[in-house]
């Protein structure tokens, strides 16, 4: 778990927080920020809990609902749009946790706290929303394929 941790989460945030100009550093999975609060370095601990697996997991529960359902799609193009899903998922999650640091590296850990608590789901809900219209007008278009008797 570490591990994983470590590759798809900590270092992918370290990364992107970098390349957006901060000055970040991580040791094992703990990610070190400059608090503009109190002039210190503060720091985070990214735990397997961070990964997003439940969003993912509730995405994915209710796109095979849909599939299984309610569309009437090829094979290729629901497995094409369940792993869109899952990757938009992953990188709204990076981009939860990078929200989480910049809000506690310009207004300090209390408000980052209140972030952590409340911004997973409103990421969730918009990306979420931004999907399921995508879905819904490309399946308007797409025809479905004949059924095998």
């Amino acid at each position: 778990n570490e591990t994983f941790v470590y590759w798809f989460l900590t270092l992918p945030l370290s990364n992107l927080l970098t390349l957006m100009g901060y000055n970040v550093s991580i040791q094992d999975n703990m990610l070190f920020y400059e608090d503009l609060t109190t002039h210190t370095m503060g720091g985070v601990w990214i735990a397997k809990e961070c990964s997003g697996a439940y969003s993912v997991a509730i995405f994915m529960s209710a796109f095979l609902s849909f599939i299984l359902t309610e569309s009437k799609t090829s094979g290729w193009l629901s497995v094409l749009l369940a792993l869109l899903g899952i990757s938009i998922s992953y990188f709204s999650n990076l981009f939860r946790m990078a929200i989480i640091v910049l809000v506690a590296h310009y207004y300090g850990f209390e408000l980052a706290y209140w972030t952590h608590k409340n911004i997973g789901w409103i990421l969730f809900l918009l990306w979420n929303i931004i999907f399921w219209q995508f879905t819904f007008s490309l399946l308007k278009h797409n025809k479905p394929l004949p059924e095998v008797p």
